[in-house]
């Protein structure tokens, strides 16, 4: 499993430059942004969502809960969660 600090050696800069361009911070030149976003490419790395969620405060988890007692899955009932998983996924939460 490929780290943050494989990235920032592999792209010859600090943990806290690959940390700024995960994090979308301004304080990160574009030149230098697309060579960090390169090499997280090439080694595939992913962040670590619970570190993210530990640094933030935030898990960026969503629960759903339908109070209606349902003996068989109900076509609303599919469309109406995989809306809210598709919508959960473009910004990043689950």
């Amino acid at each position: 499993m490929t780290t943050l600090a494989d990235v920032a050696r592999r792209a010859n800069v600090s943990k806290m430059t690959v940390s700024r361009v995960i994090n979308h911070l301004d304080t990160v030149t574009e030149e230098l942004r697309q060579l960090v976003l390169a090499t997280m490419e090439e080694l595939n790395y992913q962040p670590n969502a619970a570190t993210k969620a530990l640094a933030h405060q935030r898990t960026l988890i969503v629960q759903v809960l339908i109070l209606e007692k349902m003996d068989v899955v109900e076509a609303y009932y599919i469309d109406l969660s995989d809306g809210i998983a598709n919508e959960l996924n473009a910004r990043n939460y689950t």
